[in-house]
Parts: C-alpha cells; structure tokens; sequence
C-alpha cells in the first residue's frame, strides 16, 4: 500500500515466478515507486540486468524457471534436480528462504532455522540478548555435500526439530526444520565437532609493559617485555580453530605508570577492554601442498630423465 492508502504495484505470475500482468496504479495522479519485494516476498534484483529472486539462500530465475546454484541437501532427493524450484511443483510445496545459523554471544547457545533469513537474529525461539547471525546455510557442508544442515539436525536435534506442516487456505506443504544447543556444554560440543573453538568477542585484559635500561660499553640498550591476562570476558563467538585472531582496543578502563631510578626501569599496567576478530588462515590445506608437491617432483623426474638421455 501507498502512503495514499491505494495498491502499490498489482502483479500476477505463473507458477514458477513469471509474470504475465503488472500493474502500478497511479494515486491522485502520482505513480508510486515500484517496490522491490515481488514473487514469494522475495526481493527482485534488477541490476545490470540480473533479474533473479534473492531467496536468501539462493538466487532464483522465474524464467528459465530453477535456482542458479545446486540445492544445498541435493544429495537427500536423487529423484528432483538441485535446481529445481518447489520440487517442481509450486502449487503445493514452497521453498525454504533462509536456513542461517545463529550463536548467542553472552550464553553460547547455536541456533538453527530453515525459515529465517541473515536479519533474523534475536526472533522466534531465540530469546533474550546477545543473539546474532553467524553463517549461511551450509556453513559446516563438506565438498562432497557430507555434515549438510539436514543431516545435522537430525543426528544433534531432538524429536519434532524436523517436521512438515500445510496451510490450511492454500493447502501448501511446508518443510521445517530447527534446532536449540544450549551453551555451557551441548553446543560448544558441536561447534567442535565442526571444527570451531569459542573464544573471547569483547573481554578486559590487562597488560604490563616494563621498559629497561641495561648498561653496555657502547651505551644503555633498552628491552622491553610486556605481559598480559584475560580479567573478564563480556561475551564469546565461534571461529573455526585455524583462525587467526586480531583486536581492537574499543576503551582504556584504566592505566598507571611506574619508574625505578634503581633498577632504570618503566613499568606500564592498563586495562583495556578489547573486541576481537577471527580470520580463517589463508594458508593452503595438505591436499593441495601435497597436489603442488606432486607437481614439482613430476617436473623434477622429467628434467632428470631427460638430461640422462
């Protein structure tokens, strides 16, 4: 609706998603802005041309019709292609639009749901603070399509975290799935399972410094050792175990100075209050060293051969 009270834009589709009427009805004589949000609520993006559905977890042409990337849980269904839409029947079925992952920073708890989308975080199930989005669907899937969110659910969840249910006015049947891991113990547990460690998101250290000045025949060196330790952490994240840990100093809580003309020393203690982040290592995993080293013994092997001849 506009802010004149009349229909915004009116458009009917066929099944799959294409249109085949649109209207954009003008309100005293204005013609509204078209909104973005089309077939199935989704956002439409038209830029250079794109011309797809954003269906959160996948992008979705109504022409063609399919989805531009393989489904996800393909592997579950050998019977539909991986890039069908609604198993090809979208007067019955519709499509999950999100299936993220979620962690709560202040208890550790993991949440997933296949019907919530990046934007999701702190709704539904999840209750209180600290809620946040923490990866896409399929963050944990293998390249073989193995450890896939179904099969995640099914071996961590509990009794009714998979599930289907119909719309009583459309008839339609929709595929649920969710799940709950409490933190302190269930879902550290899986997060490790996975590969991810929890670690320090926003904590207080506090660090010395100490400066000394050390007589030498050419004149005073100074050398320097600092120390640091966690006081309190405030809240906690995942990161895969490889990941390579930075901070920012968001405030200084406290900091003193100290010098001894005995000893020629300085001695610095603050208390910072630190926010961190979790870079995955860029470095190549052992396969593909292991690939290059193939390589360069191959190559070595023919040079060799080929001198003896």
């Amino acid at each position: 609706m506009t802010v004149f009270g009349g229909p915004q834009q009116e458009i009917s589709y066929y099944p799959f998603g294409m249109p085949h009427h649109a209207a954009y009805p003008p309100q005293d004589g204005i013609y509204p802005e078209r909104q973005p949000y089309k077939f199935g609520s989704k956002e439409y993006d038209e830029m250079h041309g794109l011309n797809w559905f954003d269906f959160d977890a996948r992008y979705y042409s109504g022409i063609i019709p399919a989805f531009t990337t393989p489904d996800p849980l393909a592997e579950k269904y050998y019977s539909i292609s991986p890039y069908a839409y609604c198993a090809n029947n979208p007067v019955r079925y519709i499509d999950p639009d999100g299936r993220d992952w979620y962690e709560n920073t202040l208890t550790g708890a993991v949440y997933y749901n296949n019907h919530m989308g990046k934007n999701d975080a702190g709704k539904g199930a999840m209750k209180g603070e600290g809620w946040r989005h923490m990866g896409a669907n399929g963050m944990f899937t293998q390249k073989d399509g193995s450890n896939n969110d179904q099969f995640l659910v099914a071996q961590n969840g509990k009794e009714g975290d998979i599930s289907f249910s119909e719309d009583v006015v459309t008839g339609k049947v929709s595929f649920n799935m969710s799940m709950m891991l409490e933190g302190g113990g269930q879902a550290e547990d899986f997060m490790s399972g996975q590969g991810y460690s929890k670690n320090p998101l926003v904590a207080d250290v506090q660090v010395t410094e100490t400066t000394q000045l050390h007589p030498e025949p050419h004149g005073p060196i100074s050398i320097s050792n600092t120390s640091e330790f966690t006081k309190k952490t405030h809240s906690w994240t995942y990161a895969q175990k490889d990941a390579k840990g930075s901070h920012t100093v968001i405030q200084t809580l406290s900091k003193n100075r100290e010098s001894s003309i005995l000893t020629m020393s300085t001695t610095e203690n603050r208390l910072e209050r630190r926010q961190y982040n979790y870079n995955k290592s860029q470095g190549m995993d052992s396969s593909t060293k292991g690939s290059i080293l193939k390589i360069i013994v191959d190559i070595i092997d023919i040079y060799l051969g080929n001198r003896k001849k």
